[in-house]
């Protein structure tokens, strides 16, 4: 009972320790410059392109592999 008492403690200690490391850094993506604050339609607009944009690139890759 002593051991879980004091596992406990040290577990509840360190976790402040655990949550101060800082996230790693982030890459900017397409998708996060879609979703900047501004009207829906621009935001409908800039998805839908990047819809298409990976369209393309699947079918490339498709038709690669299929060759």
């Amino acid at each position: 009972m002593h051991f879980l008492v004091v596992a406990t403690v040290l577990l509840l200690a360190a976790a402040p320790i655990v949550r101060a490391r800082p996230a790693p850094a982030k890459r900017p993506s397409a998708v996060d410059h879609c979703l900047e604050p501004g009207p829906n339609i621009a935001v409908l607009n800039c998805v839908s392109d990047l819809a298409d944009v990976q369209d393309g690139r699947l079918n490339r890759s498709y038709k690669a592999a299929i060759a």
